[in-house]
């Protein structure tokens, strides 16, 4: 470790749940994520009392989280902090969950993600035989993501989005009820949440009707650019016309701005027209596909991703037919 930290070892206290040889999803070609997803521990904290003193003393109310694969610190949190449930035992519920709620998993993949030298990880579940068809070749596949971290800064969360599979497009559910987050806590409960999920997954046909209307509501250039300002937490100075403001000096600083202005204008009315589903569009394909904005950032892209859906749902109030 090093020695600026003050942290003099790691004493382990976790606990490790081991999946069986034959895991959840294994009848759907689907193996263990065992040797990939991130181990958390947590060790005592230790201080130097003075810059020359050779005492150390323990935190009483503060304790290290550690990731055992590469035994990078990812914070210092409070003793009652829960890092009970693992994410090995977290995927397994998701997984136990999904293999038993009825859903048709033919072809069912999966991907994971982590960030933060595996302080946040993400895994998605693709189900391509549930799909919302919005006609010529509109097609979006369900997809279930599951998300935690080891640092606290994302909450055990499972969330239903669908995967717009002529561009990739990782859609957006806008309703607070698809959403199921618990926090680290004695009292956390994931098993609840894979309960309520299983039962949200069957709200296709809302999904759909809400896409159907964004089809179908017009909107002007101005409209739309004030939906992604919303996303990117741009501030329009009202003074300015459409025109100006596309050359002003806050927006070409904006990348944000240009990806979603561009994204819209070039492909998205082309091929959709100018309404709320194309704009909607643009963004989803902004939080999915846009470049990390800085060098550093690019390891950590996974989780601005879930920064920039969170950005997308909040835009999405914006939209008339939502």
């Amino acid at each position: 470790m090093n020695s600026d930290s003050n942290i003099l070892s790691f004493n382990s206290h976790v606990k490790t749940e081991v999946p069986s040889d034959k895991t959840p999803l294994a009848k759907f070609g689907l193996g263990s994520l065992e040797n990939e997803l991130p181990i958390y521990a947590s060790s005592p904290v230790h201080f130097q009392l003075g810059d020359d003193s050779e005492l150390f003393t323990e935190c009483a109310d503060r304790k290290v989280i550690y990731n055992t694969r590469n035994d990078q610190v990812i914070n210092v949190v409070k003793k009652n902090y829960n890092i009970d449930y693992q994410p090995v035992a977290g995927v397994n519920i998701i997984e136990t969950m999904l293999a038993g709620s009825g859903l048709d998993c033919t072809d069912m993949t999966r991907t994971y993600e982590q960030s933060h030298e595996g302080a946040r990880y993400a895994v998605i579940y693709t189900l391509p035989a549930h799909t919302i068809d919005l006609g010529n070749g509109d097609v979006s596949e369900l997809t279930l993501t599951h998300r935690n971290s080891g640092d606290g800064s994302w909450c055990f969360t499972l969330e239903v989005g669908w995967n717009r599979i002529v561009c990739m497009n990782r859609q957006v559910s806008i309703d607070y009820f698809s959403l199921f987050k618990t926090k680290h806590t004695p009292n956390m409960s994931p098993e609840y949440g894979a309960r309520k999920i299983a039962g949200v997954l069957q709200g296709f046909e809302a999904e759909k009707e809400r896409w159907t209307a964004w089809k179908n509501q017009s909107i002007s250039q101005m409209e739309a650019f004030k939906i992604f300002a919303t996303a990117a937490k741009f501030k329009i100075d009202t003074q300015l016309t459409l025109s100006e403001l596309l050359v002003s000096t806050s927006y070409r600083k904006s990348k944000a701005m240009q990806f979603m202005w561009k994204r819209y204008t070039t492909e998205e009315v082309i091929a959709l027209g100018s309404n709320e589903w194309a704009a909607y569009n643009a963004m989803t394909g902004w939080a999915t596909h846009a470049p990390a904005s800085t060098k550093p950032s690019k390891k950590n892209i996974v989780s601005t991703k879930v920064d920039r859906a969170n950005s997308v749902r909040s835009a999405c109030t914006l939209l008339k037919a939502a």
